[in-house]
């Protein structure tokens, strides 16, 4: 497809789900409905605790949203899901459906697959304050860990900082990772 004079990628993809997972999507879809709904209020006649009370709810929901987009696109990784659309890699699937570049797209697949063998992490994604970066800061320090540490010692330092994650600055959580991988 060609947009502005540029080749982009336009994917959109209709498959059957068993009917436990066609019931969630169905579930997610009417969310998109009340989505739109609520872009038509008119916020500025909500009070400022309402509008601070909004404003927490929809992150909750987008933290719930990417934990599921996160676990969803691992699974698709590990079944070659780019192949049933046509796309040449997962990192193409990703960046087309996400509009994300491909690096960024290959993080955001990189970080989906340590996310599974991360349960600690992994759980801390739909929590207040927690974001892929954040997660992105835990998982590398996991990577950069010295390989000799036993599984205990690794469990400790995930549990550590992905509990300490969300209630830091990501500037503060840094700092962190970076004493823990030197100590």
């Amino acid at each position: 497809m060609l947009r502005n004079g540029k080749k982009v990628l336009d994917v959109e993809l209709v498959f059957e789900y068993d009917q436990a997972m066609a019931s969630a999507i169905e579930n997610l879809s009417g969310g998109v409905a009340a989505f739109d709904a609520a872009l038509a209020f008119d916020f500025d006649s909500l009070s400022a605790a309402e509008l601070v009370s909004a404003v927490s709810t929809v992150q909750s929901i987008i933290s719930r949203a990417q934990r599921l987009h996160f676990a969803l696109t691992s699974a698709g990784a590990r079944k070659d899901a780019h192949k049933a659309a046509g796309l040449g890699s997962m990192e193409l699937l990703v960046a087309a459906d996400s509009g994300l570049s491909r690096r960024e797209a290959a993080k955001h697949l990189k970080l989906a697959s340590q996310l599974d063998s991360a349960p600690v992490l992994e759980s801390q994604m739909s929590k207040p304050g927690m974001s892929p970066a954040k997660a992105h800061v835990v998982a590398k320090a996991l990577d950069d860990l010295p390989p000799d540490l036993t599984s205990d010692v690794r469990a400790v330092v995930e549990a550590d900082l992905a509990e300490a994650a969300p209630g830091m600055l990501l500037e503060q959580l840094q700092r962190k990772a970076k004493r823990a991988v030197e100590v």
